[in-house]
Formats: structure tokens, C-alpha cells, sequence
């Protein structure tokens, strides 16, 4: 699933013109960046679901969203 969503970020960032602008190539970059933090998550999570109960797992991660979010808005 990691492989398959980098290869979609791939193709979305690809630039057919040949007139690429600076703010197009930062956020191709930044998209990119995106997909392997996301990437990172994911592989994370399966480890962590491996060894920890759903339950739990959920609660955590919900709160630990929760609070970087509130983290963010302060």
C-alpha cells in the first residue's frame, strides 16, 4: 500500500509543461514530503498494532491526535 500511494504521488506530481513554475515545484516537493511522512506512519502503526491491543491502540493514537492538533491551534 506504501509502494502504490508513492507511485501515485509520482504521477500526480508529474509537470507536463515546460514552464514549471517555483511555487508548482515547492509544492510537488512538499506533496512528496507528505506521502513519506505518511508513508513512515503507516509502516509505524502496523508495527504498533502487532504488539499492542486495537483498543488501545485507537484510544492513543485519537488522544495523541487530539492533543497535537490542540498543540497546533494554541
Amino acid at each position: 500500500a506504501v509502494l502504490l500511494a508513492l507511485c501515485g504521488v509520482a504521477l500526480f506530481t508529474q509537470d507536463v509543461s515546460e514552464s514549471a513554475s517555483h511555487a508548482s515545484s515547492t509544492g510537488d516537493a512538499l506533496c512528496v514530503v507528505a506521502a513519506g511522512f505518511y508513508a513512515t506512519y503507516d509502516l509505524r502503526l502496523f508495527s504498533w498494532g502487532k504488539r499492542v491491543a486495537p483498543r488501545t491502540l485507537i484510544t492513543g493514537k485519537i488522544a495523541t491526535q487530539a492533543l497535537l492538533s490542540i498543540l497546533l491551534l494554541a
